[in-house]
């Protein structure tokens, strides 16, 4: 199964993968929350996206993995155990 296939039958990993690749096109990393806006502007981004990058914790991204686990939700937790 190839990975567009995947994606269309288990929902995307990162829900703003394609969005937030588009934005950081170019970016040249590490780069700080400031530098990611910076670069996702210069690139035409979404306001919904920029806000998104502007709302992440501050530090450094070393990678483009590293803002999309910066800006995906977090996973849902795993289920509990039933009744006994």
């Amino acid at each position: 199964m190839e990975p567009d296939e995947v994606e269309r039958a288990a929902g995307p990993s990162f829900p703003l993968a394609k969005q937030v690749a588009a934005a950081l096109a170019g970016a040249v990393y590490p780069l700080d929350r400031r530098e990611l806006v910076l670069v996702a502007r210069s690139n035409e981004a979404p306001k919904t996206l920029l806000s998104i990058l502007e709302g992440i914790p501050d530090g450094r991204f070393r990678s483009l993995d590293d803002v999309q686990v910066a800006v995906s939700p977090p996973p849902p937790p795993p289920p509990g155990p039933g009744p006994e």
